[in-house]
């Protein structure tokens, strides 16, 4: 058997060591709630199916995070040998996928006004790239690092690399895609300075990571204190960080970026409404979007969520 995790992990927010233990799973119940693993592939590493797997609260500044460093030999086994690459591909080019894409892209595009030079930084299969490549006055350029998928993307477009260093001769850019990129990444804080390192002034950043608030994270403990299998965002091995709103702005705002409320895009400001066939859950429905109005009225917000969060880059670091 191979163990798939090293030794306990300090908050990659704050560096506190002290945390209590949220939710345990074992290396079974991970591989069974995720789709894309290929159950054949995880007998084969020959993982202990008991060995348990923490996800931790800090002690000191409430964030989440996976307490275990997966090896970096068990990573590299999982994104390209225990993930069904094929699966992977068509749910990432798949209509719901794109068109989640062609909702936040367009107010990235408006954002840049002229145009400009964009990154997408973890671009996986390169869907944003497909549909950002030939758009006027948008110069694309993906990092990834996936040496499997940089090889299938520069089949069919060059400007892709695993090579930081590629990266940093080509800034700095007018606006740069982290889609459901910070929720992998070992230390949150370094990834997003140095993101901040390739920004021209005033850059627009895009962030979506798995928006995890306290209400979700309660019925996911419910669910595993039932033995149920949980919602596949709940990945110690892949999802090494949680976060809510707070966590998300507090970070980005440690490496200068400024949040770009709802009032500040351009485009409509969703309040939630939603299609009802009934009478009385179009009324609760209606009646808490009136609420979701006057908060926007007040605050400059309806639905803030950090599974679409636009940045403003300006270098003036928050505390």
């Amino acid at each position: 058997m191979h163990s798939s995790g090293s030794d306990k992990r300090g908050c990659p927010l704050c560096g506190s060591n002290k945390s209590r233990s949220i939710i345990r799973l074992s290396a079974q119940k991970i591989a069974k709630a995720n789709w894309s693993y290929r159950q054949s592939a995880f007998a084969d590493w020959g993982v202990d199916p008991s060995e348990e797997f923490p996800i931790e609260r800090c002690s000191n500044c409430a964030f989440v995070y996976a307490g275990r460093m997966p090896k970096p030999g068990f990573l590299d086994y999982v994104y390209d040998q225990l993930i069904d690459i094929e699966a992977a591909r068509r749910e990432s080019y798949s209509p719901h996928n794109i068109a989640a894409r062609m909702e936040y892209l367009p107010t990235l595009l408006r954002l840049l006004g002229k145009g400009g030079k964009v990154l997408d930084y973890g671009c996986g299969f390169g869907p944003s790239l497909a549909l950002l490549r030939d758009i006027e006055g948008i110069e694309t350029f993906g990092f990834e690092m996936s040496a499997a998928r940089v090889q299938e993307l520069s089949n069919w477009y060059s400007m892709v690399t695993l090579n930081f260093n590629r990266v940093r001769e080509r800034s700095p850019f007018n606006a740069i895609i982290l889609d459901n990129v910070l929720e992998h990444v070992p230390n949150p804080r370094e990834t997003v300075q140095s993101i901040s390192n390739l920004c021209s002034e005033g850059a627009v950043l895009y962030v979506s990571v798995p928006d995890v608030g306290e209400n979700y994270l309660d019925a996911q403990i419910a669910l595993n204190r039932r033995s149920k299998l949980l919602a596949m965002d709940i990945n110690p091995w892949e999802h090494l960080n949680y976060f809510d709103l707070t966590h998300l702005d507090a970070l980005m705002g440690s490496a200068g970026f400024v949040v770009l409320r709802q009032a500040d895009l351009p485009g409509e400001i969703r309040i939630g409404l939603r299609p009802e066939s009934n009478m009385l859950p179009r009324l609760k429905n209606t009646l808490a979007s009136m609420l979701r109005e006057m908060s926007y009225v007040l605050t400059g917000e309806a639905l803030p969520t950090a599974s679409r969060r636009f940045y403003r880059y300006t270098g003036h670091v928050t505390a």
